[in-house]
């Protein structure tokens, strides 16, 4: 199976509320996720600065029913920036979808859904099959790139 490294669009950054195991970890491993919304949120996939990911309701509806591998869901304790107001401004009318957490739990190149350490971070790691539904949703800022996964045997 093909995997590719998924970035999705960076809207924010984990606010104090965040309760983390250890800041140096790596992965880091959250135990409870408050993103912190610096920007207006523009597709059904996020991510917040230190390895915290956020995606709609819709989205995660359309995950389980697929039956992915390496991905939970929770709540998530989503805030506004003391600026967001701006972005407010840019979008009137409009309201912010209902967001969950996505903790992405498999293993890099194994699971549809994996983190990984590699030299230029901690991407994560999207199966072929789990692509084509993250980009049958709105995926307009998102980066994506093959991944290749002898990377994965560098590291054992």
């Amino acid at each position: 199976m093909k995997f590719f490294q998924f970035s999705p669009q960076t809207a924010g950054t984990t606010g104090d509320k965040t309760v983390c195991e250890d800041w140096s970890a790596r992965p880091v491993v959250l135990h409870k996720f408050q993103f912190e919304l610096e920007l207006w949120p523009e597709d059904d996939l996020i991510e917040a600065t230190i390895q915290g990911y956020a995606g709609t309701a819709a989205l995660a509806d359309a995950i389980k029913a697929a039956g992915f591998t390496g991905i939970e869901f929770d709540t998530l304790d989503m805030i506004k920036y003391d600026q967001f107001w701006l972005w407010e401004e840019e979008h009137p009318g409009e309201t912010i979808q209902e967001y969950l957490w996505f903790k992405f739990t498999g293993r890099a190149g194994i699971d549809d859904f994996g983190m990984t350490y590699i030299e230029d971070g901690f991407p994560l790691i999207v199966s072929e099959r789990a692509l084509k539904l993250l980009t049958s949703f709105k995926m307009d800022h998102c980066r994506v790139r093959d991944f290749d996964p002898s990377l994965l045997a560098a590291q054992s």
